[in-house]
């Protein structure tokens, strides 16, 4: 395995490996690129790549978040291309994100997963915990037609 800083010119083949990762959720190239794109524009953002024997495995996206006493790092985006999955590379891919964070005296790595979802036992095997100080709240607000009237 390679691990390589993510940089704009890897931003192609982690937009083809996004969508094929979650083709289940029907992301067009267009969107998925402009959603990748986001994440990078963030102002502390940090990325990496990764490859297996020059074959493009997966990718992580990331920022780092200020606190009133120490720093975190948040996971914004993690996955690893079908083929490659179960294959131990997700694991690694997070032990450099968990040494980067280290390295950079940043307190925890945090992320968001759908609570259903399969990958969420492969985050808690890999020592994340179930927050229990916070909340994921969320609001569906495309479902009340009042709210698209009024700003028409």
């Amino acid at each position: 395995m390679r691990f390589e800083r993510l940089e704009r010119q890897h931003l192609e083949e982690c937009t083809y490996g996004y969508v094929l990762t979650f083709q289940e959720e029907q992301w067009t190239y267009e969107r998925a690129h402009m959603r990748l794109t986001d994440f990078m524009a963030a102002p502390r953002f940090i990325g990496y790549v990764a490859y297996d024997n020059d074959h493009f495995v997966g990718a992580a996206f990331c920022h780092e978040v200020v606190g009133a006493l120490d720093n975190k790092l948040v996971i914004d985006e993690f996955f690893i291309v079908p083929t490659y999955q179960r294959l131990n590379h997700g694991s690694e891919l997070l032990d450099v994100i968990h040494r980067y964070a280290a390295s950079n005296h940043l307190r925890t790595t945090t992320l968001v997963t759908e609570a259903e979802d399969a990958k969420l036992d492969f985050y808690i095997q890999s020592g994340f915990t179930v927050g229990e100080n916070h909340a994921f709240l969320r609001k569906d607000v495309a479902d009340n037609p009042a709210l698209f009237s009024e700003h028409q």
